[in-house]
């Protein structure tokens, strides 16, 4: 029934594409029980502006593709937010196609695959070597489950895996962070742990919190674990019982590790190493920050752009690169700087949308 509800309103959806996105940022906001009531009428019969969108996320919340996910009316009454589905995600599309930062979820809200599972570098690379730029998204779980391109032995480490790689990456050709990683991915081998760490932190909040023991420590400083529960603890305050604190944090090290942050010297402890990002990780990072509202010069001071660990001025270089190689518009002059992105925000309806143009 659910899923009847969700396809006979798509259509609906993208026309109030506009009111959708105000809705999207309205969920944040606690809605009492009296409230709720009152207005149930109204949404039954799909006249509450932007309804379309909170009934299909609602039907969707038992959905686990990762992303974005709304539970629905909690006990006391407030739509809780929690991770949205691929699906439910583009519901909040523009009419274009392009998500403003409905994919990069907030990074206050406590959870993600990261309190079970470390980014899964390795396995994202046999993955994706696997199948073409342009494949369905069934066909990521077909490799997985059918095809067994993981090499796992029991059809429940398979499923443990795709659920893991689904909630990291989406898996999904309509995500937008998904397909701009594809679109990079080829090109710049040699980037590639980096651009699966960007995409794993902006879809996984604990990840992401743990990146101030990155842009907090120089090259050369011993990371504990410890600093890693610390980090997590210190932004999500009495969340995590202690056993999974410290599950959490050994994950995330072993994170920033498989990406080239760490370097294993003790069995508690690792060496903070220096990374060299890539055009490509570059463009992948500048972009994140344009998908929440950066323009110019303001793209290089985001939190995506500090974990790259370069001077303002190889930065700058390095996109320069990206531009030269189509991965984005760069232009510098006069102290202006202006930064596009028209081939990996390109609309979903291109034909082209498999590949960089």
């Amino acid at each position: 029934m659910y899923r009847c509800v969700v396809e006979s309103l798509a259509e609906l959806m993208m026309a109030e594409a506009a009111e959708a996105r105000r809705w999207q940022d309205r969920f944040e906001l606690h809605q009492g029980d009296g409230e709720a009531k009152s207005k149930a009428q109204s949404r039954r019969d799909g006249t509450e502006p932007g309804f379309a969108v909170k009934l299909a996320s609602a039907a969707l919340w038992r959905d686990t593709a990762g992303g974005l996910r709304l539970a629905g009316l909690s006990r006391r009454g407030w739509w809780r937010r929690q991770p949205l589905d691929s699906r439910a995600r583009r519901m909040a599309v523009t009419g274009v196609g392009v998500s403003s930062d409905s994919e990069v979820v907030t990074g206050d809200v406590p959870g993600g695959p990261s309190t079970s599972q470390t980014i899964m570098v390795s396995s994202l690379k046999r993955l994706l070597s696997e199948l073409p730029p342009d494949a369905a998204q069934n066909a990521y779980r077909s490799a997985v489950m059918d095809e067994n391109v993981l090499g796992k032995a029991t059809t429940g480490g398979r499923e443990w895996a795709f659920r893991q790689l689904r909630r990291f990456y989406a898996l999904d050709p309509k995500s937008l962070l998904f397909r701009a990683l594809r679109d990079l991915w080829q090109l710049d081998p040699d980037g590639q742990p980096l651009l699966a760490l960007l995409c794993a932190l902006a879809r996984d909040p604990v990840l992401r919190a743990s990146a101030s023991v990155i842009v907090g420590s120089a090259p050369g400083e011993v990371v504990t674990t410890s600093d890693w529960q610390a980090a997590i603890e210190s932004k999500f305050p009495a969340t995590y019982k202690e056993n999974t604190l410290r599950t959490t944090a050994q994950n995330v090290a072993s994170s920033w590790d498989q990406a080239g942050y760490l370097h294993q010297e003790r069995r508690r402890s690792k060496v903070r190493t220096p990374v060299h990002p890539t055009s490509a990780a570059t463009a992948y990072a500048l972009m994140l920050g344009y998908l929440q509202g950066g323009r110019g010069q303001a793209l290089f001071d985001t939190l995506w752009v500090r974990v790259l660990d370069q001077m303002p001025s190889h930065l700058l270089d390095l996109a320069a690169a990206a531009s030269q190689q189509g991965m984005l518009e760069f232009r510098q002059a006069g102290g202006v700087i202006e930064v596009g992105f028209r081939q990996l925000l390109r609309p979903f309806d291109n034909h082209d949308q498999g590949r960089l143009l």
